[in-house]
């Protein structure tokens, strides 16, 4: 009984990991005539439960042009999406509306009074390689031991051990890659002892190269697992620009923390200009340029092991000239003599 209980325990661990994360799904307001939906307004229910009520689209223009109004709401994969509750406006035959899932796609549309039901969906999160790295402060191996790493209470490595290396006190490290996805639980656990375990240390290092954790044997973490998110840098900024220095800036795209920097003459191609690689401020401070001199960048989001995003750009600007710090000629009127001051 005790053994089934404790199964029972573990797939319901395992389980409450790999429950959907939601996401925002999109309710579209649309209008025929462009003046809103003029007082009619409906709820938007998720596993029955409304998650918005009396959605309504604000007036807009009119004059016969379709308008929209998006709304956004949450939702996970599987979960029940519903409208209910309708209440008339003034002109009832001029409202539409579209559901959309969590990737865009339109789950279901239609006209003022309908009570659709469609099942939510969010696209699942990406799935990277994480690095365990097994470290003997020897170097010769771990000697014997062992350990196991968990995802979500699931073994994906068993018997993880460190080759024998040179020894002599040399630390060395080895890497044993797993895949994980951004949330995941990662543990290790079943540590099997060596015969030196003082030396073993060990780093569980996420999608991005991060460490999420690190110890010594026979510690057993728990950590999270993350895949960054990669996408395109937006809205690229040159700001506080002088003769030698300016801050080159960016819209992040999603979690990414890491960036390729590469900036040239104007007109440079890319892969043949000055690159800045682990850029982890944003804005980025660049010096050693050159004045009155026009400058064009790019910048890539770097993920480690989850990829890289597109390089994006250019973005162009121009140094300043060098300021003039003297007059070209100069006269010091207090040393005229009497003999010369009636010149003027």
């Amino acid at each position: 009984m005790k053994k089934i209980f404790t199964f029972l325990l573990t797939l319901l661990f395992i389980s409450s990991f790999n429950a959907q994360v939601p996401c925002d799904h999109t309710f579209t307001m649309m209008d025929d005539w462009g003046d809103g939906w003029n007082g009619a307004t409906v709820d938007i229910t998720v596993n029955g439960a409304a998650v918005v009520t009396g959605a309504t689209a604000a007036a807009g223009a009119g004059g016969g042009n379709l308008s929209t109004e998006d709304l956004l709401f949450s939702a996970s994969t599987g979960d029940v999406i519903a409208l209910s509750n309708w209440v008339s406006g003034s002109f009832d035959g001029e409202v539409t509306w579209e559901i959309k899932d969590g990737d865009g796609t339109i789950l279901a549309s239609g006209v003022h009074g309908e009570t659709p039901s469609v099942t939510g969906y969010c696209a699942p999160p990406p799935v990277c390689n994480h690095t365990f790295r097994m470290m003997d402060d020897w170097g010769d191996g771990w000697n014997g031991a062992t350990v196991d790493v968990t995802v979500n209470g699931a073994n994906v490595v068993t018997g993880a051990t460190a080759a024998a290396g040179a020894g002599g006190g040399n630390l060395s490290t080895e890497d044993l890659l797993f895949s994980a996805s951004s949330g995941d639980v990662i543990a290790l656990s079943n540590w099997v002892s060596g015969s030196f375990d003082g030396e073993v240390t060990w780093e569980i290092l996420d999608g991005g190269g991060v460490v999420i954790a690190f110890g010594v044997y026979g510690d057993t973490p728990v950590g999270n697992g993350n895949c960054p998110s990669c996408l395109d840098p937006t809205a690229l900024t040159a700001s506080n620009i002088t003769t030698t220095s300016a801050d080159l800036g960016w819209t992040v795209g999603g979690t990414e923390t890491l960036w390729k920097v590469e900036y040239g003459a104007a007109g440079f191609a890319l892969g043949s200009g000055t690159i800045i690689l682990s850029v982890t401020t944003n804005p980025y401070a660049l010096t050693g340029l050159s004045a009155a001199t026009a400058y064009e960048f790019y910048v890539m989001a770097d993920c480690g092991g989850a990829g890289s995003s597109s390089e994006v750009g250019p973005f162009t600007f121009t140094t300043p000239c060098n300021a003039v710090t003297a007059m070209p000629y100069v006269q010091d009127f207090d040393a005229l003599t009497p003999n010369n001051a009636g010149i003027f």
